[in-house]
């Protein structure tokens, strides 16, 4: 008679590891339902004896600075554990390359680590799961370190200390803001000229006419540049902090979400605080004034000058029988054509750029419309998956530091945005139903509702319509009128 002989299944020894961030009275309740937690999951599956959990209190960076965790791991590498239980891969370790490589090590030796969250078992992925497992660790360390950075910010501010940047008028020295006698005199000139009537504009005119370099250094000063100094405190010694906010890498302004920090006399001032203090009533005073709003004509902010500047509605009241409303290179107009670099730029009587639109919108209509489906994005798409993979592998295989491919990954994912977008743009083109009926006579609509763009260029106006389409009109400017036959007749 045969005996059988029945191997007994062995009998796994396995564990769990907890972690919680701090060492405050209020962290012990969470250490403590954590620990019930896996007493009650672990404790009582078949074939298992659950040795306990192994626990730290801190939020110790380095894994040598868990000695409860590197106890652990010991036992795990000598033969008496055989399975390790942890909620998150987070709460399992912070530092992403050691983290792998205890991975890597345990798993030569047959000792599985699960993730219970992210529902992994380090013996039964494959080899690209692994691969993405540090990515996901790079990306969860990258969140917690700029949650730490945003932190270490807000606990500086709080005690009026601010980030030591140059800014134009001043350089940093020793954590100390020291007054560049240079800029310090362009500052005094603008706050003189503002308090003496001059607006932005004219402001940036006279900076203009003395060469003057802007604070990013260019020959052209902008509105925006000239009323952030205008307001700026820290010209009088002062400094507001936690002016903004990131979340995610975007920078918010802080409305009241956050608290502001104001600390009065931290440096030399540039500005008295009483010429200041005009400067900031003057401001509130014009800013009551009413000011002519641009958007009511309907070519606003769709048409622009060969050069790439915005074209803006003049009326010229010096010409006798000349037509008052016209557009103009707005900034040509401001600074001059030898500045500005814009030389083809022509003003345009606006009743002559209606009668022209209106003649271009019924050739739009004429055109025929059809929209294939561009394969490049789909190509794109392929492209962008490949670099993404490749840029894990890289990375699991430690041939680029963390910062290299947070680097890579950003321009991964602005190229998905742009993709993306166009995507969009398709799909809304796609939607587009051209209308059918020419239009006799203009109407405001046939720009609000049909045009996206109009580019003029000395005589010549290319109009970009919403579903893609471009029509191309050039006309000649005699006695301001638009001459069809002039055009007819050249051509022929």
């Amino acid at each position: 008679m045969q005996t059988l002989k029945i191997e007994q299944s062995k009998i796994k020894c396995i564990c769990s590891y907890s972690r919680v961030s701090t060492q405050s009275e209020e962290q012990d309740s969470s250490y403590l339902m954590q620990k019930q937690y896996w007493e009650e999951k672990l404790g009582n599956i078949p074939n298992t004896k659950y040795i306990g959990t192994f626990a730290d209190k801190g939020s110790g960076r380095k894994i040598i600075q868990r000695k409860e965790f590197c106890r652990m791991i010991d036992l795990a590498k000598a033969g008496f554990i055989d399975e390790i239980y942890t909620k998150s891969m987070y709460r399992f370790a912070r530092n992403t390359t050691e983290t792998l490589r205890i991975i890597q090590e345990l798993q030569s030796q047959g000792v599985a680590i699960i993730f219970e969250e992210e529902n992994i078992n380090t013996l039964t992925v494959d080899n690209q799961v692994l691969m993405n497992l540090r990515a996901l660790f790079a990306e969860e360390e990258i969140s917690q370190m700029g949650k730490s950075v945003a932190f270490m910010a807000r606990q500086r501010y709080a005690q009026g200390i601010p980030d030591y940047k140059d800014f134009y008028g001043y350089r940093v020295e020793n954590k100390q803001f020291i007054i560049v006698p240079e800029e310090a005199k362009v500052v005094q000139l603008i706050y003189s000229l503002f308090l003496k009537g001059y607006g932005a504009t004219a402001i940036l005119k006279q900076l203009l006419k003395l060469q003057i370099k802007s604070p990013y250094g260019k020959d052209i000063w902008t509105r925006q540049i000239i009323t952030d100094i205008l307001s700026n405190e820290r010209y009088k010694g002062d400094l507001l902090l936690q002016k903004t906010y990131r979340i995610n890498g975007k920078q918010f302004t802080n409305n009241g979400e956050l608290p502001k920090y104001y600390v009065r006399n931290d440096h030399e001032p540039i500005i008295d605080a009483e010429v200041f203090d005009m400067v900031q009533s003057e401001l509130k005073r014009r800013s009551r004034k009413p000011i002519k709003r641009l958007n009511e004509y309907e070519f606003t902010g769709k048409i622009y000058c060969t050069c790439g500047s915005r074209m803006r509605h003049k009326v010229n009241n010096k010409v006798i029988n000349f037509e008052q409303g016209q557009w103009v290179c707005a900034k040509k107009d401001m600074i001059g054509a030898e500045l500005a670099q814009c030389f083809d730029a022509m003003p345009i009587p606006e009743t002559l750029l209606k009668e022209i639109t209106l003649d271009a919108y019924n050739d739009y209509i004429e055109m025929p419309f059809e929209l294939k489906r561009p394969e490049e994005l789909e190509q794109e798409a392929k492209i962008l998956q490949k670099l993404q993979t490749s840029i894990n592998k890289l990375y699991a295989d430690n041939l680029i530091s963390i910062n290299q491919y947070q680097e890579e990954k950003n321009k991964i994912l602005e190229r998905k945005k742009d993709l993306a977008k166009k995507i969009q743009d398709f799909d809304i083109l796609s939607l587009y139903k051209k209308p059918q009926t020419k239009a006799k006579e203009y109407d405001k609509s046939i720009v609000e509702k049909h045009i996206e763009k109009i580019v003029i260029g000395g005589y010549k106006i290319r109009y970009t319509f919403k579903n893609g389409q471009e029509v191309i009109k050039e006309y000649k400017n005699d006695h301001r009128k638009y001459c069809k036959a002039y055009w007819n007749n050249t051509s022929s």
